[in-house]
């Protein structure tokens, strides 16, 4: 049970200092989001499953951005913010964190294949990067199932050097941003790239995945696999078991990736 404080300020007068109030109450007292079948209170109610001090500033303030772009009336953003959702919640659920090593490696050599025209390493890229992913959804699940057991647990990785927290940013988010007149990432690009500065590798990770995941090629295959993910979280919201919701969504990603031409 985590307790929420509630600290107010009250002044006596217009020269007394103010004084403090400070009100504790726990988190269960707080009503959930209800579940209205929009994707804004799937991801929402997905959220509530991450201990708040796990969230930096930053975190939070994507997570606001996502929420928003979740309630808009198209599907393409109503998925990105459902696929980003996911990713964050995966990266924020082992208590140490793994790297960003496949996210780093779709990043740069999309970027090389935009400077060259060559874009076969980015498609030799696409396998690891959606398979960190797909093992990163079972974090997620676990959540809701053995959620001690996480706090132990150490993200998935696979080991190169500087943890793939060093990677072409710019040139990245200058593809994103001309693929798109979204205000959204015009926000998200702000923040992600205090993410990408940020010491904390947790930060980092987080960084590396949001960045991989709006590359154009790789936003359209969490476009045409969205529906699975967006029961994932919902399962996930609703406390329940979602293995085999897992294993949808991975199958469903791992398709659409198959399916990429550049």
């Amino acid at each position: 049970m985590k307790p929420i404080f509630l600290v107010l300020l009250v002044a006596t007068s217009a020269y007394a200092a103010p004084s403090v109030t400070i009100n504790q109450y726990s988190d269960n007292e707080i009503p959930r989001d209800i579940d209205d079948g929009k994707a804004s209170s799937v991801i929402s109610r997905a959220w509530d499953y991450v201990d708040d001090t796990d969230k930096s500033i930053a975190i939070l303030n994507v997570q606001e951005i996502l929420k928003d772009m979740a309630s808009q009336g198209d599907y393409a953003s109503q998925a990105s913010a459902v696929a980003q959702t996911a990713g964050i919640i995966a990266h924020l659920s082992a208590g140490i964190p793994g790297d960003a090593c496949a996210a780093a490696n779709v990043i740069n050599s999309y970027t090389d294949g935009v400077r060259s025209g060559n874009f076969a390493g980015f498609r030799q890229s696409l396998g690891p990067f959606f398979g960190h992913v797909g093992q990163n959804l079972n974090l997620i699940n676990q959540l809701v199932i053995n959620p001690g057991q996480l706090r132990y647990s150490v993200g998935p990785a696979l080991g190169c050097a500087g943890g793939g927290r060093i990677y072409d940013f710019e040139a990245a988010w200058d593809a994103i941003l001309a693929s798109s007149d979204s205000s959204f990432l015009n926000e998200e690009y702000c923040i992600v790239k205090r993410l990408y500065n940020s010491r904390n590798s947790q930060s980092n990770n987080i960084a590396a995945y949001i960045t991989a995941h709006l590359l154009p090629p790789v936003a359209q295959v969490f476009h045409q696999s969205a529906g699975s993910i967006t029961d994932l979280l919902r399962g996930v919201g609703n406390g329940n078991d979602a293995t085999g919701l897992v294993a949808n969504a991975q199958r469903y990603i791992a398709q659409a990736a198959s399916q990429v031409h550049v």
